[in-house]
């Protein structure tokens, strides 16, 4: 009599129901195949490690597109890494929900528009293979805006005399920390000095 050992290794590196067989065959004339039954439940409860969270430009203002990135690593497979956010506490979940983007490895990234001035508040959401979810600490950032400031804040002209010339000089000021832009739109009876476009005058502060 003589025995051969075969060692055999079942793949557990994905959550599974294992229900198979493996078969045997030889040339033993009574049991030319013997089958072996194999069942196996590999489970995961281990949720997704979300690490290294960035986001640039550090000091955020209405003109910028922040850019989060965050490495998130698991013992299985990540499925899907999601970013929720809210601008000056609106929508912190549900319609400002966006998936990030794998960028490489376990870099994961997204884009948001500022598009607004107060604060910036996020978190981000892992979830693998197995259903298993972790969710990162809050971030609040504030997001500096522009500042219009008008001077003077009216024009009483009173009465005046057909012909005359009557002018007045209007100051705009960006008190803000980011670029101020808007046009001037003038109503009948007023121009923009010697202006061919006396309806839609651009400016940029």
């Amino acid at each position: 009599n003589s025995s051969f050992v075969l060692e055999l290794q079942l793949d557990t590196s994905l959550p599974a129901v294992v229900n198979t067989s493996i078969s045997i065959r030889s040339d033993d004339l009574d049991e030319s195949r013997l089958p072996v039954p194999v069942f196996a439940v590999i489970e995961d409860f281990t949720a997704p490690a979300i690490a290294n969270i960035t986001i640039a430009p550090e000091n955020l203002t209405s003109d910028n597109t922040a850019n989060i990135t965050a490495i998130v690593t698991d013992n299985s497979a990540v499925s899907t890494v999601t970013i929720n956010f809210s601008k000056n506490s609106v929508n912190y979940s549900g319609n400002f929900a966006l998936d990030m983007s794998r960028l490489a490895g376990d870099l994961f990234n997204v884009s948001i528009p500022m598009k607004f001035k107060g604060n910036f508040s996020f978190f981000i959401q892992a979830f693998d293979v197995a259903g298993n979810v972790n969710t990162s600490q809050s971030f609040f950032i504030d997001v500096a805006g522009p500042e219009a400031l008008v001077s003077p804040l009216e024009w009483n002209v009173g009465n005046a005399s057909v012909g005359s010339v009557i002018r007045q000089n209007f100051t705009l000021q960006n008190t803000g920390t980011a670029a101020l832009r808007g046009k001037v739109v003038f109503p009948p009876f007023i121009s923009f000095n010697s202006s061919t476009d006396a309806c839609a005058n651009n400016f940029f502060v």
